[in-house]
């Protein structure tokens, strides 16, 4: 008998410790917007190869967005451009958790059809801390700020990297 009730006074503590963690979706929402963040960027990478078209990411506070050129070659970003799983929606996500924070070096980002990455004025990435690389952090409040995420897009390659 008193092992029992040693065993649920035992349950009783670790639930009202662990517990709240696993109502807390805070944190799984922070890693997901960062993954999915870093996936469209390099999906933006591949669709300027493969379509031959310059595509423009807008990130910033707001989230980010995806658009091609309305006509190849003209620099006018006017299409939003379709999820690749669902044509029915655009590939762009304005929801950013509450507990994130999201700044850009540069924004826009082009992809041009050669897969390499420059600013809206047509040039690499020289004003930025690192010369050619492109920063996105992303401060989320369940972290301390050191280890907050950093998205890196390298100018000549267009290669993007998520450091978490």
């Amino acid at each position: 008998m008193i092992e029992l009730i040693v065993v649920i006074t035992l349950l009783g503590i670790v639930s009202i410790t662990v517990g709240p963690r696993f109502f807390d979706t805070s944190i799984y929402d922070e890693r997901f917007f960062y993954d999915e963040t870093v996936t469209a960027m390099r999906y933006a990478q591949k669709l300027a190869v493969g379509s031959g078209c310059y595509i423009q990411v807008t990130i910033g506070a707001g989230g980010y967005a995806l658009r091609r050129e309305s006509v190849c070659g003209n620099r006018t970003y006017t299409t939003l451009v379709t999820h690749p799983g669902d044509s029915s929606v655009n590939y762009e996500n304005a929801s950013v958790p509450t507990a994130v924070s999201v700044t850009s070096e540069i924004s826009p980002i082009i992809f041009t059809p050669d897969g390499s990455a420059e600013d809206s004025s047509g040039n690499a990435f020289t004003a930025t801390a690192t010369s050619g690389i492109a920063e996105i952090a992303m401060d989320f409040s369940s972290r301390a700020a050191a280890d907050d995420p950093v998205i890196q897009v390298w100018a000549e390659t267009g290669h993007a990297q998520g450091e978490i």
